[in-house]
């Protein structure tokens, strides 16, 4: 049964409540009380669940969902949001390495290497060469040499820098390779990395 004042269980074989006191014997029936109203968990509460939104988004997607909180339209945006975000950046950065691979190959069409040559330098492999800017803009690039003997067999490769190659241009040019190809090594010079 419960307790006429503050409306939780007691044994009916008790007339005191272990509650508050209230005596059934003594102080004769009061009225009853209401229930106690079923307070809701915090995790179910709004504001909860917007704070996890913000700081935990799979979290607070779920909570929103389970209590069914806000309308449906506001929860399929908010559970879509994501997925729009991200193929917004997947197209976004696509974008950005198509235009830098179209300045980087424009930048390779324009530069022209020559009169390559490669000395033994206490095993390691020097290499000298000019370089032409045919371009109306500066440019900084990292350079790589390959050696190739007569079947084709890549032997070393030699690496370099070429900063700030005038519009209209040439320059000499230094790689150095670990070790000495040998002679008779057939050079390919390759622009690795265009930096401007």
């Amino acid at each position: 049964m419960e307790c006429p004042r503050c409306g939780v269980y007691v044994v009916a074989t008790n007339p005191k409540c272990w509650n508050c006191g209230f005596d059934r014997d003594q102080d004769g029936p009061e009225p009853k009380v209401e229930k106690r109203a079923r307070t809701q968990p915090i995790h179910g509460t709004t504001w909860f669940v917007w704070l996890t939104l913000v700081t935990v988004f799979p979290v607070g997607l779920w909570l929103m969902w389970k209590h069914k909180k806000h309308s449906l339209r506001l929860r399929v945006v908010l559970t879509g949001l994501p997925f729009l975000l991200f193929a917004g950046y997947l197209g976004l950065s696509q974008h950005a390495l198509y235009v830098r691979e179209a300045a980087a190959a424009h930048v390779k069409s324009r530069i022209e290497f020559r009169d390559i040559s490669v000395h033994d330098d206490a095993g390691l492999g020097m290499v000298q060469g000019e370089v032409i800017n045919h371009d109306d803009q500066t440019h900084s690039f990292e350079l790589n040499v390959s050696f190739y003997d007569r079947e084709k067999h890549l032997r070393c490769k030699a690496a370099g820098i070429v900063m700030g190659l005038q519009p209209n241009s040439e320059r000499t040019f230094q790689a150095v390779s670990r070790k000495w190809p040998g002679e008779e090594v057939y050079p390919r010079v390759r622009i690795d990395t265009v930096i401007n």
